[in-house]
């Protein structure tokens, strides 16, 4: 059972919304963060980089971003161009590809409290200082900003049927093209509609984190604080709610997910000459190449490697024998058998040889870094995880290795403010 209820939620005006809404900002690089910060005084970069350090720009202050986010949402309610929207309601969140794929997740508040009850499910571990980044950020702007992203197995729900009952009949609130992909937001607050939604969403079983570990983390540890001292100053009765007992969400059917592969680059071969690594890797996995062409892995087990200007198909037929799903999976076998042993990277976390390049980036930057000899040595180009792995291995308790999918496309920020 999932508590995911309605809420009183800030928003974009109709004629603001394109302006203000921007990609994550972690699918930016630092330059050009600071670039849309200082060229677009109405981006929602302004409250989603509030309190961040931009390495490589020492110009740019995070005490300045603090300030920004603690005034602009005041501001922007003033002029209009946020909306300060009281009555709780649920949202609907559409995207639609130019293929016209397209995926539909309802936008409410999850309890906290899910997470001790089992509901709400991880596959990836978090690290205690970005969690407190994340607090500082909330704390900064007085809001969640952005949302956790679940997923949820859509054939045991009605959720998706009700859903689509409500897009087919009534019109969105919002409804524009940016970067290619039509985005469409309806707002739900007839009575019978929420009813029909919040029974059906407190029958969806399990919640998947697909992305936010660290969000949801951040949102649990600061909503139980926040609790402890309101009932400790007597300011909150046993049983009643705040605000931060809840962590804004959208969620999605599974069915309706793309998960594109986390590419690989590392920056040097561990002290190896070309030869020498290969010798290596070739004790681990069947290495064809150098090859005439690209390569693209056509399941699991098969990995593209671009090492000194050439593409090698790496195979490796030992999967099964594996302990663990986790170990099954192929960027666990990258980690485990090549990374770690050959090259010497330990932490995938920590390692600063390592690089992470997502699957939506054309295959140019992977062989680019080579080619360039800064910032790789070689690269690796993955099959995707599949979103039932990351079900399974959910299931089992199990974590799986950083940045091992990328979900696209991703929700645009600033069409949801949550006010904690």
């Amino acid at each position: 059972m999932s508590e995911i209820v309605p809420f009183s939620c800030i928003r974009p005006s109709c004629n603001e919304v394109a302006v203000q809404s921007t990609m994550p900002v972690d699918t930016f690089s630092d330059q050009e963060v600071v670039e849309e910060l200082r060229t677009n005084p109405r981006s929602f970069m302004h409250l989603d980089a509030a309190a961040m350090e931009f390495p490589g720009t020492a110009d740019w202050r995070p005490d300045a971003g603090v300030e920004a986010a603690q005034s602009l949402i005041a501001e922007m309610l003033s002029d209009g161009s946020l909306i300060d929207d009281q009555e709780p309601s649920y949202y609907l969140y559409m995207m639609v590809l130019p293929n016209g794929k397209s995926q539909t997740g309802v936008v409410g508040c999850l309890s906290i409290d899910e997470y001790e009850k089992g509901a709400v499910k991880k596959h990836e571990d978090t690290r205690t200082d970005k969690e407190d980044g994340v607090i500082r950020h909330v704390e900064a702007c007085g809001a969640q900003t952005a949302a956790l992203f679940l997923a949820y197995r859509g054939c045991e729900s009605r959720v998706p049927a009700i859903v689509e009952s409500i897009v087919t009949r009534d019109a969105p609130i919002y409804d524009f093209v940016l970067t290619g992909i039509r985005n469409a937001v309806w707002k739900v607050s007839d009575p019978d509609d929420v009813n029909e939604l919040k029974v059906a969403l407190a029958q969806i079983p399990e919640l998947f984190i697909a992305d936010g570990h660290h969000r949801s983390a951040a949102a649990r540890r600061s909503g139980i604080a926040a609790r402890r001292a309101a009932l400790e100053s007597g300011s909150l009765a046993a049983g009643e709610k705040l605000p931060s007992d809840y962590v804004m969400s959208i969620v999605f059917p599974d069915d309706q997910l793309t998960v594109f592969e986390y590419n690989r680059s590392v920056s040097d071969l561990g002290g190896l000459t070309p030869d020498e690594f290969l010798a290596k890797v070739g004790e681990e996995f069947t290495v064809t190449g150098p090859l005439p062409g690209r390569i693209k892995p056509e399941r699991r087990g098969i990995m593209g490697m671009y090492l000194g200007g050439s593409w090698y198909r790496l195979e490796y037929t030992r999967a099964e024998l594996e302990e663990s799903l986790v170990d099954r999976l192929d960027v666990s076998i990258l980690q485990n058998r090549l990374l770690d042993p050959i090259l010497g990277i330990k932490d995938p976390r920590t390692d600063k040889r390592l690089d992470f390049v997502r699957g939506t980036r054309p295959i140019e930057d992977l062989e680019n870094r080579v080619i360039n000899g800064e910032p790789a040595a070689v690269s690796f180009l993955l099959y995707p995880t599949d979103i039932q792995d990351l079900f399974a291995v959910a299931d089992e308790g199990g974590l799986m290795p950083p940045k091992s999918t990328w979900f696209s496309p991703k929700a645009r920020c600033g069409l949801f403010i949550y006010r904690v």
